[in-house]
């Protein structure tokens, strides 16, 4: 009887990992610009709809400013990723782009006229991820006479304790408004007190303590109880929804308790002190305020209209700029399509009022606002060099 055969089948050949240039590869084929140029186009269509509820500032943030945009499920206050963001669909354009720098790119002959083409593009992509995270746009509202050293953000909100004891400056501890939301508990180190939030109201309208609207209505909207310390003791907010619109505000309001519960909110103006450490201290919940190493001076402002109109034909700020580290005291005419930059910022002519003696300033400190011009001129410059070259050679042929 033959010995039995026994036959093995071969071993499976261990799963290789794929080499860089393979992952370059992938990542630059054309698929991926496929992908990534759709998903350009579906977010800008959806943060176009958005913005119909959202306002265009909260629309961006949400669909263009975003790794993903996320969806709160109905009932509840858990989110879920629903598709990709603005910030996603970037990034992978972005490193498609450079992956085809690193494989089929040379920077010479008519490879160059691309290679202007697409760093164009990769520049402004930059710039748009550059602005998206370290831009900052504020307000210097500012009347004739006035001079400030710090401009207010429209959006964002502070609280803030202030040193009223020193009369050659103010000592300023601040928390961001977005703490406020969390019910945190701060206030050690530095502060003068600890403070713990009771309630918090992203948008709310302050009644009279007993009048129409401050009873049961506004037990509802807060369970916290009428603050027992400052102007809180005489109004109470009631909680409204939270506004999105471009041309809306929100008003938020917050109790925090420490040495007291006190209300808290922008729009109470009447000013709220205590006592700690022998210093007296005004707290207040104010538009958060960035301070600059140098002082603004309104020396005059003026509006020009269109005869026989109300219609404003241009209207101008001259300020005194200030600036004791460099030695710098000048005057500068702010007008409409003529800003001040100064130090990292950009002082735009805005808005006005108070009969003409107040000049609203926007200021922008944006990085990278030099970096969609050079990306706009290499484009521009790269394809003219493309169509040159194809001309050239056209016309070599037909020769």
């Amino acid at each position: 009887m033959p010995p039995e055969v026994v036959e093995q089948a071969p071993a499976a050949a261990p799963r290789r990992a794929p080499s860089p240039r393979e992952v370059l590869t992938a990542i630059a084929s054309i698929r991926v610009s496929i992908v990534a140029l759709v998903l350009l186009m579906a977010v800008v269509l959806l943060c176009t709809f958005d913005q119909i509820k959202l306002g265009i500032h909260d629309a961006v943030n949400r669909d263009i400013r975003s790794i993903w945009i996320w969806a709160t499920l109905p009932g509840t206050g858990f989110k879920l990723p629903v598709f990709p963001g603005g910030g996603f669909a970037g990034a992978l354009l972005l490193a498609n782009f450079l992956a085809n720098y690193v494989l089929r790119f040379r920077i010479r002959g008519r490879h160059l006229a691309l290679w202007l083409v697409h760093t164009g593009v990769v520049i402004l992509i930059v710039g748009e991820f550059a602005s998206a995270f370290l831009a900052v746009e504020t307000q210097m509202a500012i009347t004739e006479g006035q001079t400030l050293n710090y401009t207010e953000s429209e959006r964002e909100m502070e609280l803030a304790a202030t040193d009223l004891s020193n009369t050659q400056y103010d000592e300023v501890h601040a928390v961001p408004g977005h703490f406020l939301a969390r019910g945190a508990t701060f206030g050690r180190g530095n502060w003068p007190i600890e403070l713990r939030v009771k309630d918090y109201l992203a948008n709310a309208r302050l009644v009279d303590i007993g009048a129409p609207g401050s009873g049961a209505g506004a037990a509802a909207a807060t369970d916290t109880d009428p603050a027992s310390a400052g102007v809180g003791r005489l109004v109470r907010p009631v909680r409204l929804a939270r506004a999105h619109g471009d041309d809306e505000d929100n008003h938020p309001a917050a109790y925090v308790e420490g040495l007291g519960t006190w209300l808290v909110s922008p729009l109470i103006s009447e000013a709220q002190t205590f006592v700690a450490g022998g210093h007296t201290w005004r707290l207040e919940l104010r538009p958060r305020r960035y301070y600059l190493p140098f002082s603004i001076q309104l020396k005059d402002f003026r509006r020009e209209m269109y005869p026989g109109t109300d219609i404003p034909k241009s209207f101008s700020s001259m300020v005194r700029v200030i600036n004791p580290a460099r030695h710098e005291d000048r005057d500068v005419l702010i007008y409409m399509n003529n800003p001040l930059r100064y130090a990292g910022l950009t002082f735009y002519q805005a808005s006005y009022g108070q009969n003409d003696r107040l000049s609203v300033l926007q200021v922008v400190r944006n990085p990278g606002w030099l970096l969609p011009y050079i990306a706009c001129g290499l484009a521009a410059i790269g394809m003219l060099a493309h169509f040159v070259v194809a001309f050239t050679d056209s016309r070599r042929v037909r020769t």
